[in-house]
Formats: structure tokens, sequence, C-alpha cells
């Protein structure tokens, strides 16, 4: 079915590109800069801290589940969005 605009409808699977463990190790990467550890983000997520260290470290077989990819997701939204983000500064024009 399309909508009025001619577009197909797109529908966010809860199979996504985010489920990939390489962005999951993104997002974990980033909490850790926001200056996270691996102790707190289990602690402030929910999701077990082996498998936050597993995830880190890419070991096989450790493919996340929807609901430890949302949990990962809403704590990232939550302390990166909040942060200052730094502009790059602007170069002068010659």
């Amino acid at each position: 079915m399309f909508p009025p605009n001619g577009m197909p409808l797109v529908i966010a699977s809860r199979y996504d590109i985010r489920h990939h463990p390489r962005m999951v190790k993104q997002l974990l990467n980033e909490l850790i800069a926001a200056g996270y550890n691996q102790r707190r983000i289990s602690a402030e997520s929910g999701v077990d801290a082996s498998l936050v260290s597993r995830l880190l470290a890419e070991k096989r077989g450790s493919r996340p589940t929807y609901e430890t990819v949302r949990a990962i997701e809403v704590l990232h939204a939550q302390v990166c969005r909040s942060r200052p983000t730094r502009r790059p500064k602007r170069q002068k024009a010659a």
C-alpha cells in the first residue's frame, strides 16, 4: 500500500541493521567516551555485564537481541544527547 505521496511505507523491523554487533559496539564506545564504564552501562541499561563485555570485544556468537539493543539505545540517547556537542571550527576563507 502506498500513501498519497507515492512513497512506500517503511516499517522498522525488529531485525534492523542497528542490531549488528559493530553498531552496538559503536554505541557502547560512545557511552565509554562519555565517561561510563562497563559496570555502569550494565547497571543503567539492565544488560548483563558479561554481555556488554562480549559485545565490546566482538566475540563470536554474541549477537544481541532486540531488547538488548533497545536498552543500550535508550541509555545512549539519554546520555549522549544531553552532552553538549562541539561544532567544528570554521576555517577562514583565504
